[in-house]
């Protein structure tokens, strides 16, 4: 945030800055769908019996967020939460992140909400997440809603990939689902059929997640001098149990939301929506100084080359004393980059292992507990297995809640 040189300079009166209603700077009428397309927009949901919902940044809004779950509770229409915000309780029974492809397949309507990338998310996946042509059919349609359509679509901007759809509603999600809810219709068989899709959904997806519980426990047996990511979500979810949380930064590639019932909008704040580097301890710091006081844990599931692009960030942790649990997923690599080149290795027949040649940073290994400790922060790592972990995380956990930020460094496996 950037305040110009009147606001940080100029003199007080009184005491009291002349300006002191921050609304009147921000203030503005919120911006809704027109009445017709939202009309339409309602009777295609009403009729429609293989309904998907995409949600992205929804979370931006409280209200948006109460009423995508009211809407996708009334139509019974599984949701797919893609996490640049939170947008959907992770154990409910519509929740379906993980059929993002097989239920855009079977679609006859596909209603995205505030989706940064439409394209994108349409897409299914090949091999280390390659995109890998259209998923949903042809005949299925499209609606899209969202602000920042506005911009897209204006002569103004160029942002991410366009994307045809059927309708294109342009306003904000708060306003525009309770008006779409209002419109609903009734249509018995298609709302029979809705119903029958989302029991069967709900039970496949206890047993998903019951198979997620599982898998994570088995990993406990892991010697491979590395913690499986799996097992660091379910012992971190077991630490933390007990305590308010906010998970700041990272998802420990989906196993946070398998695991883990993240149920209020702030106990996720999202990703950054364009893989900049550094972005994870700069985000937290922020949600970090949102949350001190309120008695919440922040947690911060921070990946080691991220950090290395701005590490002077755990001296302002230690100075305001953020409530912060830094817990470093050190796979000794910039992985991002280091999976590109495992995807063209494949590509162009050759050899896999050269794939992280100048992006390991393992050749001196950096001393992440060390670093922080220089910057003030108590720490503790590397942890190498799972047996050492359960009580490294009840160590870590404990300094957070005395009001302290703790780093904590854990080898993982790198992928």
């Amino acid at each position: 945030m950037c305040l110009d040189s009147e606001l940080q300079e100029d003199t007080q009166t009184k005491g009291v800055y002349k300006h002191t209603d921050v609304q009147r700077w921000v203030r503005q009428a919120p911006m809704n769908a027109d009445h017709e397309s939202l009309r339409t927009a309602s009777e295609a949901l009403s009729h429609s019996r293989r309904p998907v919902i995409l949600a992205d940044t929804v979370g931006r809004s409280s209200a948006a967020t109460d009423a995508l779950r009211t809407l996708a509770e009334t139509l019974n229409a599984p949701v797919v939460d893609l996490g640049t915000r939170f947008n959907f309780p992770s154990a409910h029974r519509l929740e379906a992140t993980e059929r993002r492809e097989e239920l855009l397949r079977e679609a006859d309507l596909v209603l995205a909400v505030d989706v940064v990338d439409l394209r994108g998310a349409l897409q299914a996946n090949a091999a280390r997440h390659r995109p890998a042509g259209f998923a949903p059919s042809a005949e299925a349609k499209i609606i899209s809603l969202s602000v920042s359509e506005l911009l897209v679509h204006s002569w103004t901007s160029d942002y991410q990939r366009m994307q045809p759809v059927d309708l294109r509603l342009v306003g904000e999600s708060r306003l525009a689902l309770p008006a779409l809810l209002d419109g609903l219709i009734v249509d018995a068989s298609a709302s029979d059929e809705r119903s029958a899709r989302a029991e069967k959904l709900a039970a496949e997806g206890l047993n998903r997640r019951a198979e997620w519980e599982s898998r994570a426990r088995s990993l406990a047996q892991s010697t491979a001098g590395a913690v499986p990511l799996g097992y660091l979500g379910l012992a971190l979810r077991d630490a933390l149990a007990g305590h308010d949380w906010v998970l700041s930064n990272n998802d420990l590639r989906g196993w946070a939301r398998r695991l883990w019932r993240i149920e209020q909008p702030y106990q996720y704040t999202g990703s950054s929506g364009g893989a900049g580097l550094g972005y994870g301890i700069g985000a937290s710091l922020g949600v970090g100084l949102a949350h001190q006081g309120s008695g919440r844990i922040v947690v911060n599931l921070q990946p080691d080359g991220d950090l290395l692009y701005c590490s002077s960030a755990l001296y302002t942790a230690a100075h305001e004393r953020l409530p912060m649990l830094m817990v470093m997923l050190n796979n000794h690599s910039y992985y991002n980059s280091q999976e590109h080149g495992l995807r063209m290795a494949e590509h162009r027949g050759r050899p896999a292992e050269r794939a992280g040649i100048g992006t390991r940073p393992d050749g001196p290994a950096v001393d992440f507990a060390t670093v922080a400790r220089g910057f003030g922060i108590a720490s503790a790592g590397p942890i190498t297995s799972v047996e050492d972990l359960p009580r490294a995380l009840a160590t870590a956990i404990e300094a957070v809640a005395s009001g302290e930020p703790y780093l904590l460094d854990v080898v993982t496996e790198a992928r």
